[in-house]
């Protein structure tokens, strides 16, 4: 596949994307400011998250125990304060093409792909939960855009149901292994597994 001219695959070089995910705390300067020290650092691309608590999080919802350890007290209350809204994003898209980078944009609601899409993304991503989300990929399959689908809790026959509804985009879809656990010790990296996944 490519994300941009950029070819990612079997004897390309790796493909290194900086996960700003929500460690920006909400903050459009320190968004910018991790964007600026990924390019640095020679990543290839910058990756957020894009999510509204109220959308993602049941009132079920508790808090991991980082998250706790970290002071948190209310799950939903913690994500509303990490959002980045649309205005935000556009600004650390324009910064990571200035800089030569990517942007990328992990999309977590059926409900927010229209509006993500009004922005210049170099990629959607999904995160590893919703490889059983069709709604959801087919949504982002639609929007013609290369895409990266996160593993971290599947099956291998969910990743090849998904893959499945993902054939008509066969050409720009890639699967990233990963391990859903934080940090993951070596041990659990399951980085064999790359080979089931090709």
């Amino acid at each position: 596949m490519k994300i941009g001219p950029r070819a990612i695959g079997p004897g390309q070089p790796p493909y290194i994307i900086a996960e700003l995910g929500v460690n920006h705390d909400g903050s459009i300067d320190r968004a910018l400011h991790l964007t600026r020290l990924a390019a640095q650092a020679g990543a290839d691309a910058i990756k957020l998250q894009f999510f509204r608590a109220d959308l993602l999080m049941s009132r079920a919802s508790r808090l991991a125990t980082y998250q706790k350890d970290a002071g948190e007290k209310d799950p939903a209350e913690m994500l509303r304060r990490l959002e980045l809204d649309v205005p935000s994003m556009s600004r650390v898209i324009d910064l990571a093409h200035e800089l030569g980078i990517h942007a990328i944009v992990t999309i977590f609601s059926v409900p927010l792909i229209a509006e993500a899409s009004v922005l210049p993304w170099d990629a959607f991503k999904t995160a590893s939960p919703d490889i059983i989300h069709r709604p959801l990929l087919d949504g982002l399959m639609s929007r013609g855009k290369p895409m990266i689908i996160s593993t971290g809790t599947s099956t291998l026959a969910e990743v090849e149901r998904a893959l499945d509804w993902l054939r008509p985009a066969a050409s720009r879809v890639a699967v990233l292994q990963c391990v859903s656990s934080y940090p993951a010790p070596d041990e659990a990296a399951g980085l064999g597994a790359m080979r089931d996944l090709t």
